[in-house]
């Protein structure tokens, strides 16, 4: 499968590679820092007293021309890189803040972020805006300089300041003053003056405040759109004459990497191969119904399910049960479909009269019913709640009762009331009755790979803005097929307790397969040095552990700073599933998508943008082989076909996601998860 990846990438040469600089002790706005290493000391010893008992580490400049009088620096700007890229965007800020971009700021990494109006708008409510971002770097891609430009989407900015709007001032977040955006609570004195004339930027949270309706994501081919985007800021304003005065962009544009050339390794295609009841397929859309689940239910299994409804839905109760037994359209009763028999009990349906009185109505029938502990129960919850509800009161009664429900080893399966008479049911149906299988303790479909002596560990995070904390979520995989093992969940500072639980894990493995060759963590973010020694120290001192560690960092987001287009294929752009990329030493881009080959046909909510994936070792040779990083890429992309919630393709691997969910739904929960609960999959 041959394919040619235009990057967003940019090689470009300096002008001059030495350049002249003032520099002063103190910091003005706008300024950047100079670290004072020997080499800056040598230059500046007999022009600036600096303090022998309190050394200061630091220098500043805002790069402008040397003045007479000034103390300068003569600096190579490919002997210090740092400083050679912090002169870069002070350039590319001066270009694009000489009235080319109409909103301007330097974003948390200090890259230069340029905002362009929509004016082809005509909404009198508000401004859209064009979102771009350009981030300079060295030798990540080639062997100099390079601009990474990347399209950040749009953005909306109300029409009234906000002395006009009648809103607490804590739900403002950026505020926008003559084309300058600024946190409402870091505002300097001259924009407070100017309230009159500051504008707040629209969030997901300030919009319903202001009678604005939820907007969803537009369905479309996403690489297209961010393409012809980037395409057009490089036309108009980067390949230019006045731009390349400054920054001398590669007469040759992006950069393009052809698979011919060995530069755009694929993954092999038994890699999306998936075992399934009677035979293997890639799509469980299509093959779960075709061949049944790899694992039905272990026999004998007795299992009954009965719904929980207000008692206005008795009508969409039996509706639902219909639908269950019968199937809708081209999708199967669920009998049929799974494979295996299920029988829904009228006599224990859980009736509440108003969301008021649900939780304590339900809770008096399930602490007072006996189970039979032959019988596996499910409660089909028919929820009158919506995701887009703004009420936090009716929002917390889902997780009440699935709190209530697991701590009385009941499964439950939530379904929104207004989903149920909609034609895109029939859609719903094959997600909900997989989930339930997985949740029931089987197997809808398995990695089709040889087992392997390897324990593979996934940590996730979910950060609640309400209790302002973050909870890690751990799920365990005791073999490289995929299948789930247990669950834990901590707080994210609470690291002995997380590490404990690893040791835990890896006695377990090792007592069942002794010959275990290797600890694999996937962690949810970009870890620190100081996180990897106190993990490692504290697995090697603390728990005896001897073998080696590998921990791949795998960005929860898309990356949409680093993206590759296949323009070989102008109408789809997306390069082939499985296409993976170095972007920097041990990091990479995995494009993870149901573009398999030419005949695939992804539907629109399959065009993922690629994972970010970071790797270190104990020991740094095993993350520096090609061979090896090939088969740890390959993990991580067989991981994300084991989501269970859905029969669609998912970018981010289950060691990922599953550890999130976790931690998303049990920071709503009042106590610790029960026994009945850690090795279930209950949060589906």
């Amino acid at each position: 499968m041959e394919q040619t990846i235009q990057l967003n990438v940019i090689p470009f040469t300096p002008k001059e590679s030495k350049i002249s600089i003032p520099v002063s002790l103190s910091k003005d706005i706008g300024f950047s820092s100079i670290f004072i290493d020997e080499d800056i000391l040598s230059q500046i010893d007999d022009k600036i007293e600096l303090n022998q008992e309190a050394p200061q580490r630091w220098l500043y400049t805002s790069f402008a021309t040397p003045a007479v009088g000034d103390i300068t620096l003569d600096i190579d700007l490919f002997d210090k890189k740092e400083i050679a890229l912090h002169y870069f965007r002070h350039l590319i800020h001066s270009y694009f803040d000489n009235n080319v971009a109409d909103v301007m700021r330097r974003n948390f990494t200090d890259d230069v972020e340029i905002w362009f109006k929509n004016t082809a708008s005509k909404d009198k409510v508000y401004d859209i805006y064009y979102l771009f971002t350009l981030k300079v770097q060295f030798g990540k891609i080639s062997n100099g300089f390079e601009l990474v430009v990347s399209f950040d989407g749009e953005t909306k900015v109300y029409k009234k300041s906000i002395l006009e709007l009648n809103i607490d001032a804590s739900e403002y977040n950026w505020i926008l003053n003559k084309n300058r955006l600024y946190k409402y609570e870091h505002a300097p004195d001259e924009v407070q003056w100017d309230f009159q004339n500051t504008y707040p930027v629209l969030t997901n949270k300030l919009a319903p405040l202001l009678d604005l309706a939820f907007e969803r994501s537009p369905k479309e081919n996403r690489y297209r759109s961010h393409y012809a985007f980037i395409e057009n800021l490089y036309k108009k304003y980067l390949n230019v004459d006045a731009f390349r005065n400054i920054i001398p962009l590669s007469s040759s544009g992006f950069i393009q990497l052809k698979s011919q050339e060995n530069r755009v390794p694929i993954l092999d295609g038994a890699s999306n191969i998936l075992q399934f009841g009677s035979s293997t397929g890639v799509d469980p859309k299509i093959d779960l119904r075709k061949y049944g689940p790899a694992m039905p239910l272990k026999r004998p299994v007795n299992i009954k399910l009965f719904f929980m409804y207000d008692q206005k839905h008795q009508n969409l109760r039996d509706i639902l049960s219909n639908k269950f037994i019968n199937g809708q359209s081209f999708h199967p009763g669920i009998n049929t479909y799974l494979k295996t028999p299920f029988h829904i009990d009228q006599s224990l349906d859980i009736t509440f009269n108003g969301l008021e009185n649900c939780v304590q109505d339900v809770y008096n029938v399930v602490h007072n019913r006996t189970l039979d502990p032959a019988i596996k129960y499910l409660a089909i919850y028919i929820s009158p709640i919506t995701k887009f509800i703004e009420n936090e009161d009716h929002k917390k009664i889902y997780y009440r009762l699935k709190e209530m429900l697991l701590h009385h080893n009941y499964y439950s399966q939530s379904i929104v009331a207004d989903n149920i008479n909609t034609e895109g049911f029939k859609y719903f149906l094959c997600n909900i009755q997989a989930a339930i299988l997985a949740k029931l303790g089987g197997v809808p479909w398995r990695l089709k790979r040889d087992p392997e002596n390897e324990l593979i560990i996934g940590i996730g995070a979910f950060y609640s803005i309400s209790e302002k904390s973050r909870l890690l979520g751990s799920a365990f995989c005791f073999n490289n097929q995929g299948i789930f093992k247990n669950l834990r969940c901590f707080k994210s500072e609470d690291i002995k307790s997380l590490v404990g639980s690893i040791r835990e894990a890896v006695h377990i493995f090792k007592e069942q397969s002794p010959d275990v060759k290797r600890l694999i963590i996937h962690f949810y973010k970009a870890i620190s040095k100081k996180e990897v020694k106190e993990i490692l120290n504290m697995l090697y001192n603390d728990c005896g552990l001897d073998i080696p560690i590998i921990i791949a960092t795998i960005n929860k987001t898309e990356s949409k700073d680093y993206l590759g287009f296949d323009i070989s294929k102008p109408t789809t752009l997306m390069p082939y599933s499985g296409t993976y990329i170095e972007i920097k030493e041990r990091e990479y881009i995995l494009f993870n998508n149901t573009r398999y080959d030419e005949t695939s046909k992804p539907t629109i909510k399959e065009y993922h943008f690629p994972i970010k994936i970071k790797f270190t070792a104990t020991d740094l040779s095993l993350v520096e082989d090609p061979e090896t990083i090939a088969k740890l890429i390959d993990q991580i992309y067989q991981f994300s076909r084991m989501y269970w919630k859905s029969v669609s393709q998912q970018s981010l691997p289950v060691t990922i996601s599953y550890p999130e969910m976790i931690a998303r739904i049990h920071q709503q929960f009042k106590y610790s998860i029960p026994e009945f609960g850690l090795d279930k999959l209950w949060f589906l």
